[in-house]
């Protein structure tokens, strides 16, 4: 009964909100390593090959130039992109800070711990 008076309270009195994602991401394979970006195709995600996008992202920080100029990720690989910037209208991402390898598990990216 107390269980139900506070769900019934918050229902009547809560206020509601839009779900922000901790992080943004891009996740896909890295098809191309250029001068100064990298591009990603998402279409390994989706259901329908023809439904999955291309980024080209920005690989002027630091941190994502080391681990292209290791090759801790190749062309190939499933990766997942970390970028506090923006995607433009025709996919460009800027601001990214961290690139990581990944596996897909039921079509989801899954950062390799």
């Amino acid at each position: 009964e107390a269980a139900e008076n506070i769900i019934e309270y918050a229902e009547q009195n809560s206020v509601s909100t839009t779900v922000e994602p901790y992080e943004f991401t891009v996740a896909g394979t890295l098809v191309e390593v250029g001068d100064g970006y990298i591009v990603i195709d998402d279409s390994v995600l989706c259901k329908n090959k023809e439904d999955g996008k291309v980024y080209k992202i920005d690989t002027s920080d630091l941190r994502i130039k080391r681990c292209i100029d290791n090759e801790i990720v190749k062309v190939g690989d499933v990766v997942i992109v970390k970028y506090n910037g923006e995607i433009s209208e025709d996919n460009y991402v800027t601001g990214a800070y961290s690139i990581n390898k990944g596996t897909l598990e039921e079509s989801e990216p899954v950062i390799l711990e």
